[in-house]
């Protein structure tokens, strides 16, 4: 709060007669100086006198004072700071949505290849054109990619696809660690011949990637029992 939290002890008043209208705040802030000492009691008495003057200056009748026009902004600027996070968590959720659905729709092809031909899709080439957007190569974002991963929804996600004899795994992560993807939630699918079929999605900032054949008993890996 600053100025030793006046005292922790006095309250501001205000005058209410209008020929003593700044009497009491006069007295008030002398009372201030006494307790505060010389530094602080000087800022607190600086700070006083140039309100007042900018009261005097800016008051209108039936108008509003500098003060009162301070806080009016003050509390805009918090509303703005604040929704600024929301608009983010609300982007990320957004783009967390969109990757879902690239998943689903490669299980759902591999699902039915399975129902079809008994036969999980190895790459691909075998899954075609997904309806949700195009499947970019590393190399137009400059990235560095390896194995069956591909680019969507320009540059935010990466998303990988991964089968075995039994079953077929996708994973969708952030593009990249550093800047405006870097807080992108992973989403994780799975179907197998058996016919489970799972998709999850994480929550807040964890951040997952790869097709997880190590981690059976993981409650998101619901196709593995």
């Amino acid at each position: 709060m600053g100025y030793r939290s006046l005292c922790n002890t006095k309250k501001t008043t205000r005058g209410t007669k209008s020929s003593g209208r700044y009497r009491k705040l006069v007295i008030y802030n002398l009372e201030l100086f006494k307790c505060l000492g010389r530094v602080e009691g000087q800022l607190l008495i600086n700070d006083f006198i140039f309100n007042m003057s900018l009261n005097k200056i800016f008051e209108k009748k039936n108008g509003y004072s500098i003060s009162e026009l301070s806080v009016v902004l003050a509390i805009f600027g918090g509303l703005i700071f604040l929704g600024q996070f929301v608009y983010q968590d609300i982007v990320r959720k957004a783009r967390q949505a969109v990757a879902a659905t690239y998943v689903d729709q490669v299980l759902t092809t591999a699902h039915a290849s399975i129902i079809q031909n008994d036969y999980l899709p190895e790459g691909w080439e075998e899954i075609g054109d997904i309806p949700s957007g195009p499947l970019e190569s590393c190399e137009k974002y400059n990235s560095d990619c390896s194995g069956e991963i591909k680019v969507i929804q320009k540059g935010n996600y990466l998303i990988g696809m991964y089968s075995n004899d039994s079953e077929l795994r996708v994973s969708a992560w952030r593009f990249s660690n550093e800047g405006s993807t870097s807080r992108n939630m992973s989403v994780f699918g799975c179907v197998s011949k058996n016919g489970s079929r799972s998709i999850y999605k994480w929550g807040k900032n964890e951040y997952y990637q790869g097709p997880g054949w190590h981690m059976q008993s993981n409650p998101w890996n619901a196709c593995s029992y």
